[in-house]
């Protein structure tokens, strides 16, 4: 698998249905899900940690590192809350 079919595969998955609030770990969840049949070339999944995290009134940003045998995904979500409802703001693929 190249890294730029991972990377749209991932951005996809993030900002599909954005009308419709997914928390981030539902998304983590998601991902995860998506990526099982990815297991070839990734490996075996290991761990899913939450990295650094920052709240400002009503934008959220949190980065994630999800383990497998073979590789490591980092990313990053932000949302933010306009109306009282949040909502992706953004998703970057940090590493892959």
């Amino acid at each position: 698998m190249q890294t730029l079919d991972l990377a749209i595969e991932l951005s996809n998955m993030a900002l599909q249905d954005t009308p419709h609030f997914k928390s981030p770990s539902e998304l983590i969840q998601t991902a995860k899900d998506r990526l099982h049949s990815q297991m070839e070339s990734l490996g075996r999944y290991i761990n899913c940690a939450q990295g650094h995290s920052r709240e400002m009134n009503d934008i959220q940003m949190k980065e994630y590192q999800l383990t497998y045998e073979k590789q490591t995904l980092n990313f990053q979500l932000i949302y933010f809350q306009p109306r009282d409802r949040w909502q992706i703001q953004n998703f970057q693929i940090l590493s892959v």
